[in-house]
């Protein structure tokens, strides 16, 4: 049978290939990673490939109010739950400690290589999400014994700290890691070359994260967009600004709000909604970045006019009603709820973060592109904000640009060529 790398190209029907995804959390963990393969799985089916996901109890604190009446967390560590269908996908769930993240994932790894060594023959490639410890290399090697191959998603570039040692202990660590599996994937260029700058030399694929642009979609009409508006109780006659995300210090919520400050006072109709989780409010680690957002808010400049919305399951909804999508972000994957907001028809003004991928188009074409700093966000939101018919161009492009070149059947029959591939070597 020939394979070809770059297209879905075989001499013989394809034989079915079994996917295993493993990952410490998946549905209802709201993490970026999670909800793009939460969307590829179905879909990888018409390509011969058989999904299923082995996973964990997500951290309480990081799920909606309704999830956590699950009884999951009445059981014991490591205890097999009863298995789950998600949009036709078995999900094998086990139960994790909420803390310390080493805990979590070594009982992961561990049973998932029970899982591995009691198989029979049914799994052909494990997709593996991140984050790793070094554990994780043994779970490969087993893999290669039962040869089955192993890929891997590096989904983030982190910045360096300055502490030498960490900085060599860290880039040691990323090295060993993904030099291990028989493929990594990134999202973008930038991240290739941030493993290679770490020094990995292995197999790596860049395959763009897709947006579903069917089910992120633009309104038709200003009227529909103020019907929107009306049933998330917007107030009438208020501009409406989106940011998407965790409230954290690498979600940059610290920059959005100090920006918003600047707007509110240059414009008294806008008002601001957060859709995410206040892990800054439980958080022990981020409670002086807590401390700093609680003094920002208690200007009276911002009273009534910041919503955080936590934990939602209608985001499109919003962004449907948004007027500008802003995005603050210090670090990112590739940032998958930027794409969404330009396929939504939002302008969009996004900071120059670490990680950020040229796959999103063009500075003032289908984005404004800004600085880490608060003034710099103000001023390409305030310029969108004074200017009807730029918002509406800049929109316009990204939406062209987001269903020309990112949409998720490109992404979905890249994987499926990969996977295809891999299981065909192995074999």
């Amino acid at each position: 049978m020939a394979y070809h790398a770059s297209s879905l190209c075989f001499d013989t029907p394809l034989k079915e290939t079994k996917l295993l995804l493993a990952s410490p959390t998946f549905y209802p963990f709201y993490g970026g990673a999670e909800i793009r393969f939460r969307r590829y799985l179905p879909l990888l089916s018409k390509y011969s490939i058989e999904s299923r996901v082995i996973t964990g109890t997500p951290k309480a604190k990081k799920i909606t109010q309704v999830h956590k009446s699950e009884p999951w967390y009445s059981r014991a560590y490591g205890d097999q739950l009863p298995l789950e269908n998600y949009q036709g996908i078995d999900i094998t769930r086990y139960r994790l400690p909420e803390k310390p993240a080493k805990k979590r994932l070594n009982v992961f790894q561990q049973r998932l290589r029970e899982r591995l060594i009691s198989s029979h023959n049914d799994t052909d490639v494990i997709q593996f999400l991140s984050p790793f410890r070094m554990s994780i290399i043994e779970t490969f090697k087993l893999a290669k014994k039962n040869n089955i191959a192993t890929v891997v998603a590096c989904t983030l570039a982190k910045g360096t700290s300055q502490n030498s040692v960490k900085n060599f202990l860290d880039s040691y660590k990323i090295k060993k890691i993904y030099s291990a599996p028989d493929c990594v994937v990134v999202s973008s260029n930038e991240i290739k070359d941030y493993l290679l700058n770490h020094g990995v030399r292995n197999r790596i694929e860049v395959i763009a994260n897709g947006v579903d642009v069917d089910f992120y979609k633009p309104v038709k009409s200003i009227t529909d967009k103020e019907n929107v508006k009306k049933n998330l109780g917007v107030r009438a006659g208020r501009k409406m600004l989106l940011n998407v995300g965790t409230v954290h210090p690498r979600k940059g919520t610290d920059l959005l709000l100090r920006a918003f400050k600047v707007i509110a006072q240059e414009n008294k109709d806008v008002d601001l909604y957060i859709a995410g989780s206040r892990v800054d409010a439980i958080d022990k680690k981020i409670s002086g970045f807590s401390d700093e957002l609680n003094s920002l808010l208690s200007d009276p400049i911002l009273q009534g006019r910041v919503h955080f919305l936590g934990l939602i399951d209608n985001v499109h909804e919003y962004m449907r009603a948004a007027d500008i999508f802003v995005f603050t972000s210090r670090e990112e994957g590739m940032g998958n709820v930027v794409m969404e907001a330009m396929a939504s028809g939002l302008p969009v003004v996004v900071t120059n973060y670490l990680g950020f991928p040229s796959v999103f188009g063009e500075d003032t074409k289908q984005f404004m592109l800004c600085d880490l700093e608060e003034t710099s966000i103000a001023e390409k939101t305030l310029e969108l904000l004074n200017s009807e018919s730029l918002a509406s161009n800049l929109a316009s492009s990204a939406l062209t640009h987001v269903r020309n070149t990112l949409a998720l059947n490109k992404s979905v029959q890249k994987f499926a060529n990969l996977y295809q591939g891999l299981s065909a070597q192995a074999r």
